[in-house]
């Protein structure tokens, strides 16, 4: 069965469309995440240990299932850096 152009360009537009979606969810999530490193680390400094992040309440259940995909898919360093 061969597919028409119209049909190919719609499903291109709905891919671009989803790709910007993503990409959107992505760089506020970055953002986020950033800022929340600021918030609980040193003043000036944009680092703070994982342990560190995940301690935060707030940050505990924004990022739940980060962490939650983290500790399963990697326990050696979830160990090594979650208290």
């Amino acid at each position: 069965m061969m597919v028409s152009s119209p049909e190919i360009k719609s499903s291109i537009s709905m891919s671009d469309s989803h790709v910007s979606e993503y990409e959107s969810r992505l760089d506020e999530e970055c953002a986020k995440l950033l800022l929340d490193i600021r918030r609980i680390g040193e003043p000036g400094e944009p680092f703070v240990l994982f342990g560190d992040l995940f301690d935060d309440d707030e940050v505990a259940n924004y990022y739940e299932a980060l962490d939650l995909t983290i500790r399963s898919k990697f326990p050696f360093a979830s160990r090594c850096m979650v208290p």
